[in-house]
């Protein structure tokens, strides 16, 4: 068919497609104003930053620590709060419990069952939470009453605000306690550590051991160079008056001296309190590097713990709201739904494209002779048409 011979078969049924795109357009705009308006409120917020969840003040106290402090937060089962999780707070259904107790929720979307499934699918179609294009929070509450879908958006910010505290106290709760036992567990290990290490310097005399040890190496020395310098005057002494000579013996017991006081060195023995053995100095030489690292390693917890612990009792007894507001929710004056103009276009278009399928069917028929029956009742149903419209066909 030609453009000419459509435009000739419209002209044709004009009267038809007229009267029922009319009739269509009537319905509809009268169905569309039966819709209630729906109003749609919303409120954008922001997570405040260095706020983390669970752990508080504890994140600014451990910020510029080492790796190895962060990496014990997490071994710790701190993590910090994020988008995902207040969104997560909004669609929860301790929220969405308050919500629907608070504005009968059942009545209104219809649920006489009361049926929680059933009521989250209706809710989740009128309550948007996302991110928007600046990069804050927005949370969205379609309503057919405006006061109602701003009070309900506000609450529904508020309540998620409510449980990421009461959640951030529970955990810093935790968190504090297992930092208590952590403190009474380095108290005990730090007096453990420093009765030890008094006990080991009381049983050697070994305060402190490398001191000593330098001082021990200086005297055996000295001691050294006096024996030999004793051993060279008496055999000078030797040759020149013999070893019957009270100067010789008077050297003799000198040396004997000499190389007692050398002899106590190195048994830990000598009068001048070095009760540390030389022959003994790399096993207490280890000994001590193990006790004195312990008591160190206990010392340095302690000074760890102790900012941890305060900050974490602090942490428990705050509650400090963990959104931060941009802005604030209006009640809405312009509807958001229906839009009863696209409702009454999109209607009409679809009424004309079948509308027009039925008119060329009907063109078809007249040019054919019907083989069964039913396309002579399509074709009776064609006639009917076209003799209430004074159609000729």
């Amino acid at each position: 068919m030609k453009f000419s011979d459509y435009m000739s078969v419209l002209l044709k049924w004009k009267k038809f497609l007229i009267i029922n795109l009319f009739i269509v357009g009537i319905v509809t705009t009268a169905i569309s104003l039966l819709l209630p308006n729906k109003y749609k409120a919303t409120t954008s917020f922001m997570i405040p930053a260095g706020k983390d969840f669970g752990l508080g003040g504890l994140g600014s106290l451990l910020s510029g620590q080492s790796s190895a402090l962060d990496i014990g937060t997490r071994l710790l089962g701190v993590t910090s709060t994020n988008e995902d999780m207040i969104l997560g707070f909004m669609k929860s259904k301790i929220v969405i419990d308050k919500i629907e107790k608070k504005y009968n929720l059942y009545e209104y979307y219809g649920n006489e069952d009361r049926i929680y499934e059933d009521l989250f699918l209706s809710i989740s179609d009128d309550v948007m939470f996302d991110a928007n294009e600046y990069g804050f929070l927005e949370a969205s509450v379609i309503n057919e009453d405006s006061v109602v879908a701003a009070k309900m958006v506000s609450d529904f910010v508020h309540l998620a605000d409510s449980l990421n505290i009461y959640f951030n106290l529970v955990q810093a709760r935790s968190f504090k306690e297992f930092v208590e036992k952590r403190y009474d567990q380095t108290l005990t290990e730090l007096k453990k550590a420093e009765d030890e290490y008094n006990v080991f310097q009381k049983q050697h005399g070994a305060y402190d051991i490398p001191e000593q040890v330098k001082a021990l190496i200086t005297a055996s020395s000295q001691f050294e160079a006096q024996v030999i310098q004793n051993e060279l005057i008496l055999a000078s002494l030797e040759k020149k008056v013999g070893k019957e000579s009270p100067n010789y013996k008077d050297q003799l017991h000198n040396l004997n001296e000499v190389k007692k006081q050398l002899s106590s060195i190195y048994k830990g023995k000598s009068k001048e309190d070095f009760y540390i053995s030389l022959k003994d100095i790399p096993d207490l030489q280890t000994d001590y590097i193990r006790k004195y690292r312990e008591l160190e390693i206990q010392n340095q917890t302690l000074k760890f713990i102790y900012p941890v612990l305060e900050q974490a009792r602090m942490d428990e007894q705050k509650q400090i709201p963990t959104i931060q507001i941009i802005d604030e929710t209006f009640v809405p004056h312009k509807k958001h739904s229906p839009r009863r103009s696209f409702i009454v276009i999109g209607a009409g278009f679809f009424s004309f494209i079948t509308l027009l399928m039925l008119i060329l069917r009907a063109e078809k028929y007249k040019k054919i002779t019907p083989s069964n029956i039913f396309e002579e009742m399509e074709l009776s149903f064609f006639k009917k048409i076209a003799s209430i419209y004074k159609i000729n066909l």
